[in-house]
């Protein structure tokens, strides 16, 4: 069985260079909940380790966007290895996470997650989903949320405007006033 390694990571190497990874990421790892979690990339989370695609300092940034969805609806465009959806879904306790990726391989170590802590009807993750296909958006959206309004939006997904663009005009009316929508780029 070959690694798993998202299209837009190898568009990442092959523009700066197969060890561009070490050189934006540390390594350097914490602990929720007993999950570990480990700034970087590697193709082999584990559903009690995970790798995830920020560097630290991003992530301590991040860490208030959770208590501000805490209990609500988020909406997460962009799995890679699964890091910041385990992570969303331990920091925010969210009513429901719906994470969704253009790759068409599901996460093992994601299911094993989501498995290993009931979280199969509040974590819910979609592959093989264009971030730019507005019917499949809406579709998933209304599915999920049956409705309901999104506390949150992160768009870490294809870091290209049109496809971006795309999600944002698609999701952003979702979006209770008040709530945020974050485009990591």
């Amino acid at each position: 069985m070959t690694a798993r390694e998202p299209e837009n990571l190898r568009l990442l190497g092959a523009a700066f260079g197969e060890d561009i990874m070490g050189k934006l990421f540390s390594g350097d790892s914490f602990v929720v909940d007993g999950v570990e979690f480990v700034s970087g990339y590697e193709p082999d989370s584990s559903p009690d380790r995970f790798y995830i695609v920020k560097p630290l300092h991003l992530i301590d940034r991040y860490r208030e966007l959770p208590e501000r969805a805490a209990g609500g609806n988020i909406v997460e465009l962009g799995i890679a290895e699964g890091g910041s959806a385990a992570l969303l879904a331990l920091w925010a306790d969210p009513a429901k996470l719906v994470t969704l990726d253009n790759e068409p391989e599901r996460l093992v170590a994601l299911d094993g997650f989501i498995e290993a802590r009931g979280l199969g009807d509040r974590l819910r993750p979609f592959y093989g989903v264009d971030q730019a296909d507005r019917a499949r958006l809406t579709e998933i959206v209304e599915q999920e949320f049956a409705g309901a309004q999104l506390d949150l939006v992160i768009d870490d997904a294809s870091h290209a405007y049109a496809p971006t663009r795309a999600s944002f005009e698609t999701l952003f009316p979702y979006v209770k006033p008040g709530g945020l929508y974050i485009i990591e780029d």
